[in-house]
């Protein structure tokens, strides 16, 4: 008699987790290069699935400058190297308070399963550092730890 040992997702559902973590203007100016940990790595054989994310830009008075836009990504690797998940849609550039985030579907990238086990999810940009601007962020994120065989 063969043993159904997958997990009934219908009656065992996975827990989500929230993590929210503020982002000073100091840690914005230099994401490219530093991206921010919003979560950390989970260990040996596990991995963050992130549902969703959504982002608090608090306008301080002067507007960031130069920079791009605001992404969640697997790893610290800074540079545009992590493994971008999402993009968000806020503009830091401007000189309102904005709100937003997206839906996230991550593992869209071609890459191996390894590349996202045991990597904490940081907080970046796509392009550069910003070069000026003194506004906050207020990240929230909501995800699930998946163990896998990798």
């Amino acid at each position: 008699m063969a043993v159904n040992n997958q997990l009934n997702t219908a009656t065992v559902p996975f827990p989500v987790f929230k993590n929210v973590v503020n982002i000073s203007s100091a840690q914005v100016l230099a994401m490219y290069t530093s991206p921010v940990l919003i979560v950390p790595a989970q260990g040996a054989h596990k991995t963050i699935f992130v549902h969703d994310f959504f982002v608090e830009y608090a306008y301080g008075g002067t507007p960031y400058a130069n920079g791009s836009g605001f992404a969640i990504q697997y790893g610290s690797a800074g540079s545009d190297s992590g493994l971008i998940i999402t993009n968000s849609n806020i503009d830091p550039n401007g000189s309102a308070s904005d709100f937003g985030g997206d839906p996230t579907v991550p593992f869209t990238n071609s890459d191996v399963v390894t590349s996202y086990v045991n990597q904490g999810v940081y907080a970046s940009t796509t392009i550069n550092n910003y070069t000026a601007g003194n506004g906050t962020f207020r990240v929230s994120l909501f995800y699930t730890i998946v163990t896998t065989t990798a």
